[in-house]
């Protein structure tokens, strides 16, 4: 069995989820498995349960939301951009739009 169907098997992954990838890391000595959602899968809110997020897409940012809470989710790497992109220097502020309605981060390069 591959790596990866043998992961998804002993760690109950399931649609939409799959393991995208496993590494073993001997100096650690750990496996670091990858697990990614399945491309155009929809997303609830973690906070409310029932509302569908919005995906707004910035240059190199993805950030979703909950049109009910505002609540603000990002994927792993994304708060770490924004970081690097806050401490470059340059003015930055994000602007949320209205649903449909998509506005740049002021500073960031298109």
């Amino acid at each position: 069995m591959e790596d990866r169907a043998l992961y998804q098997t002993i760690l109950g992954v399931s649609e939409p989820w799959t393991v995208e990838r496993v590494e073993l890391r001997e100096a650690e000595q750990a496996v670091h498995v990858f697990v990614e959602a399945t491309a155009g899968t929809a997303f609830t809110c973690p906070d409310c349960g029932n509302a569908p997020l919005i995906t707004r897409f910035r240059t190199t940012i993805e950030i979703d939301q909950c049109p009910l809470c505002q609540g603000i989710w990002l994927d792993r790497g994304e708060l770490d951009k924004l970081i690097a992109l806050a401490n470059s220097g340059r003015s930055v502020s994000l602007v949320l739009a209205p649903q449909g309605e998509d506005q740049p981060l002021v500073g960031d390069d298109e």
